[in-house]
This record gives structure tokens, C-alpha cells and sequence, in this order.
């Protein structure tokens, strides 16, 4: 959350991430904190205009959640969306005569 904020709301090098930290986990200058905050979404998780998405659950299944989350966006992948995840690794092998396919 500190990179989020950082030259957006708190100005670029004037308070440590540890400061920021405690500040967060004490309920940030609101009060409420960061941890209420979600839990008022998986409240929302069952609304229709609402996805909950883990690390996770991406990782295990990329084509299926771009596509859960295409979905909700009105968004539609094509093929194409199977060609790109099926080669997951950030290190493209340089045997590979084709580079994954880009969607754009």
C-alpha cells in the first residue's frame, strides 16, 4: 500500500515505510485501517459488480480468471488467451521460434 500512495497522497522520500506501516496497522489517519476496509468487501463478494481475485487463484489458473474478470468487464479474450498463458514462465525459453502472442 506505501508503493500505492507514495508520490500519489505521501510525498516521495519524506516518510519512512516503517512509519507508514505502523501508522496503517493502527487504522491510518482515518482511523478505520486497512484490515476493516477488506473485510467490507468480502462483504460485496457475492454482488454481481464485485470480483474477488487472489495471487493465488491467477497463478493457478490465469486463462480462467482474466477471462472470470474479462467477463465482468463486458470483455470477451479470444484464443488468443490460451496461446499467451499457456507459457507462464517470465523466462521465455530462447528455443521458442514464436514469442507468446500479445492481446491488445
Amino acid at each position: 500500500m506505501f508503493r500505492f500512495m507514495e508520490s500519489w497522497i505521501i510525498e516521495t522520500g519524506t516518510e519512512p515505510m516503517t512509519d507508514f506501516f505502523e501508522g496503517w496497522l493502527q487504522g491510518g489517519p482515518e482511523g478505520a485501517g486497512h484490515f476493516p476496509h477488506l473485510l467490507s468487501w468480502w462483504h460485496q463478494r457475492h454482488s454481481p459488480d464485485v470480483m474477488l481475485l487472489s495471487y493465488a487463484a491467477m497463478i493457478e489458473q490465469p486463462a480462467f480468471q482474466i477471462r472470470k474478470l474479462g467477463k465482468l468487464c463486458g470483455i470477451f479474450a479470444d484464443d488468443a488467451l490460451d496461446r499467451l498463458t499457456s507459457n507462464r514462465s517470465r523466462h521465455w525459453p530462447a528455443s521458442q521460434a514464436q514469442p507468446p502472442t500479445r492481446i491488445s
